[in-house]
């Protein structure tokens, strides 16, 4: 019993003992690897580098950092260029796109503002001065032996296209480029001969070049490019000319034209009833829109804006100086006189000596009424310009 207490009591002393030793050998460890300063150590250059980081820890807002940044982790100075030369170009597209209106935005207009037009070029060249003046401070006099891009001819603009990421802008830029060196190709082969181009092959291209954009863009994207660069919308803002539309309304007329112009563009055989019958019918739709949309009176304007000799008229009376009134009057001497001279060829009663008197007469009498409504100068320079 004695030999079992002794034991117990040893057996609590070795344990109080090891739990006070525990610290102090931390504090001796600890004490052990710190590093004690001595006046004799031997220095030596080294430089350390990070085995690991990631492009945050190189990219900065400040360019000239960033330069530095990249020249520290042995970046090759053509890869440095091109680098900044890109994100600067994106910088002033995107200053670009917020700041400056561009003609290309007004797509409703069939001729472009002439004030619009002035000062988005004014604040182009402005823009552009300013973005080769920073490159050329950052990399220098050479920067621009790298292919640029050249801001002016930027086609995607505007709130929905101008936000487009950079990526899907090149992705339309690229589509749009191999469809134009389509187009170029296929004007060239069809036009070696003198035959005309197969407007069925025109109409194959646009719709091939339609679906690869809407495989890239949504349909509001789509729309809003087929509303600026599509050869649809083009031909439509040359038809609605001088009748100063709306953006909402060239978009409504657009979107219920646009898929009858697709159908019509289609060839058919003209041996084909069924065919010339649905072609008819899609015409008068296509009227039938136009005449809703614009009302009586401009729907008037658009019929004679789209007359060749109203056209003619109109010129004739700006190049000359008269006033818009006689528009009207001139070009109801020209269609009477059109008129009369079909009518003279279509008569088979008539001789072909006769034919030539009649018609001769009748240009007199078309003479001799626009010199009363010209005047006598304005007629005598109508005369010289008939006669270059």
């Amino acid at each position: 019993m004695v030999s079992l207490a002794l034991n117990i009591v040893l057996g609590a002393i070795g344990y109080r003992w090891l739990r006070s030793s525990k610290p102090t050998t931390k504090r001796v460890l600890r004490t052990a690897l710190t590093p004690v300063p001595s006046t004799n150590a031997v220095k030596t250059n080294v430089i350390v580098r990070r085995l690991h980081f990631s492009w945050e820890d190189v990219e900065s807002d400040d360019y000239a950092k960033y330069i530095d940044n990249l020249r520290e982790i042995s970046c090759p100075e053509s890869t440095i260029r091109d680098i900044i030369v890109a994100d600067v170009n994106q910088l002033y597209a995107k200053k670009q796109a917020a700041e400056i209106v561009t003609p290309d935005q007004q797509w409703w207009r069939s001729d472009p503002d002439p004030s619009v037009e002035k000062a988005a070029n004014e604040a182009l060249e402005a823009l552009d001065k300013e973005r080769r003046e920073l490159l050329a401070r950052l990399l220098g006099p050479g920067w621009n032996t790298s292919q640029e891009q050249n801001l002016g001819k930027v086609p995607l603009t505007g709130p929905v296209l101008g936000s487009l990421p950079k990526e899907t802008k090149q992705a339309v830029r690229d589509l749009s480029d191999r469809a134009n060196k389509r187009l170029q190709t296929l004007l060239e082969s069809e036009g070696e001969d003198g035959t005309p181009v197969d407007p069925a092959a025109l109409a194959r291209l646009r719709k091939e070049t339609r679906e690869e954009l809407a495989r890239i863009l949504t349909p509001a994207q789509l729309e809003e490019y087929l509303l600026r660069y599509s050869q649809n919308a083009t031909k439509l803002r040359s038809e609605l000319r001088g009748l100063n539309l709306t953006p909402d309304e060239f978009r409504k007329i657009f979107r219920a034209r646009d898929p009858l112009d697709q159908q019509l563009q289609l060839p058919i055989a003209a041996e084909d009833s069924a065919s010339v019958q649905q072609l008819r019918q899609l015409e008068q739709q296509r009227e039938k829109i136009l005449q809703t949309e614009l009302g009586p009176e401009r729907y008037q304007a658009y019929v004679l804006n789209n007359d060749p000799l109203y056209v003619d008229a109109k010129n004739t009376a700006e190049r000359l100086g008269v006033s818009p009134s006689v528009v009207m009057p001139i070009y109801q001497v020209n269609q009477l006189t059109e008129l009369e001279r079909q009518r003279i060829r279509n008569d088979n009663t008539l001789s072909t000596e006769a034919k030539i008197e009649a018609i001769k007469s009748v240009l007199e009498e078309q003479q001799k009424t626009l010199l009363k409504l010209l005047g006598e100068d304005a007629y005598e320079r109508y005369e010289q310009g008939l006669s270059k």
